[in-house]
């Protein structure tokens, strides 16, 4: 029987993979995953290798913290996802982000 984990796993990858409009195949083709067991994967009856989840969390941009712990609190997922994509984001978008961080009240205020 498949693992909780497991299921939000491949929900998780199903879901991200359909937001960046890629097929199962497609998927495949990037990651060198075979359509099966992406498929598999999706839907939560495999358990997938460590090596197999890291290429998947790289190429989806996945935050395996947010699934691992799905208790986590909003700020600590956006910082997760924040985290995640900063290495995508160029000068310009780190800039934007910078501003709109310090434009927000202190909390402390």
């Amino acid at each position: 029987m498949p693992d909780h984990i497991t299921i939000r796993f491949g929900h998780a990858v199903c879901s991200q993979r359909r937001s960046k409009h890629l097929s199962q195949e497609k998927l495949s083709e990037i990651t060198g995953i075979s359509k099966r067991h992406l498929a598999n994967i999706e839907k939560g009856i495999v358990n997938p290798s460590l090596e197999v989840i890291d290429i998947l969390a790289r190429e989806l941009n996945l935050s395996l913290d947010n699934i691992i712990h799905e208790d986590l609190d909003e700020t600590d997922q956006i910082l997760n996802i924040l985290r995640i994509r900063m290495p995508e984001y160029t000068d310009e978008d780190k800039k934007f982000l910078y501003r709109i961080v310090n434009i927000l009240p202190d909390s402390n205020d």
